[in-house]
């Protein structure tokens, strides 16, 4: 369970590099009595605070509280992702964008949330995730494929279909779930790709793909990596609240 995604695309020297920040937010009700505890404090159970809140804004007993209160089930189903930081460069060193990684994690508010680390291995992936580990990070490994189904022999090395990557970023994008912080300077171009790109598949079956003409296509599958890692990764927990929901309705 994470507070928090990094997703890095990583373009070859000439194309695009994009990096996207966002939270996984937590569920915030009316604090209900916790048995032979009693009620929580208001440090516990922020008095002013109500509905869908991001990690970063609350207390570090307030995050151990609610992400433990949510995965209980105390959450309606499917959270929102919160975009914080949106970038994309070109020309710049691989080096350096590690380095700039190893910073975010380093600088408040990802240095006191529980973080993952999304990273595109296809193509210059591979070397980069080297460079990382080497730095002492732990990156997961996503890499789109032409096939149908994912295959990850470990949770740190995914291979997923493109078509599925690409479809849990729209989803999410058309549930109202991915919500970007107003002012970000790619947040147009970010909405924009997404909702222009397009999947086609043949009757034989493959793949293809487009993006408006001009378009790039790195804060797709950045973005596209981190929503389907949040909803993959996170399952197991979501059907559990389902569950939950479920017997105490029945």
């Amino acid at each position: 369970m994470y507070d928090a995604f990094i997703s890095v695309d990583l373009g070859r020297q000439h194309d695009y590099t994009a990096i996207i920040v966002a939270e996984e937010a937590r569920w915030i009700g009316d604090p209900p009595d916790l048995g032979r505890f009693g009620p929580p404090t208001p440090v516990e159970w922020p008095p002013t605070m109500r509905g869908w809140v991001a990690p970063s804004e609350l207390l570090p007993v307030q995050r151990q509280l609610f992400a433990s209160l949510n995965y209980q089930g105390e959450r309606p189903d499917r959270p929102p992702l919160l975009v914080r930081h949106i970038e994309r460069v070109r020309g710049r060193p691989y080096p350096q964008i590690v380095d700039e990684i190893v910073d975010l994690l380093r600088r408040p508010p990802l240095a006191e949330l529980s973080v993952a680390l999304l990273v595109d291995a296809g193509g210059v992936g591979v070397a980069v995730l080297d460079l990382m580990r080497s730095a002492g990070l732990r990156p997961y490994a996503i890499t789109a494929t032409a096939g149908d189904r994912v295959n990850a022999p470990t949770v740190e090395d995914a291979r997923c279909p493109k078509r599925e990557l690409v479809a849990a970023a729209q989803i999410v994008l058309a549930e109202g779930r991915l919500r970007i912080a107003s002012g970000l300077e790619h947040a147009p171009t970010l909405v924009n790709e997404l909702t222009d790109y397009r999947v086609a598949i043949s009757q034989a079956g493959h793949d293809s793909y487009s993006a408006r003409t001009g378009a790039h296509d790195d804060l797709v599958f950045a973005a596209a990596m981190l929503c389907w890692f949040r909803d993959w990764f996170s399952i197991a927990f979501d059907d559990q609240i389902r569950a939950t929901r479920r017997e105490q309705f029945a």
